[in-house]
């Protein structure tokens, strides 16, 4: 199962607890929004977070 697939599962189980964690509904939005884009087709994002396709640097993250 691939793990935006397993991300997406555990996510919905969580929102079933007592105590969800602060925006884990907006989490779950996008995760299953990234996996109806792979079904469909759609081109995927980079995992990265970065648009641009590559991570920040960790001295570019200091000292934002």
């Amino acid at each position: 199962m691939p793990p935006v697939t397993q991300l997406t599962e555990a996510l919905y189980r969580h929102l079933d607890s007592p105590n969800p964690i602060f925006d884990a509904h907006t989490l779950f939005e996008l995760a299953t929004e990234e996996l109806q884009d792979r079904r469909d087709g759609q081109p995927v994002a980079p995992i990265t977070g970065s648009p641009g396709g590559h991570a920040p640097a960790a001295e570019e993250v200091s000292r934002v």
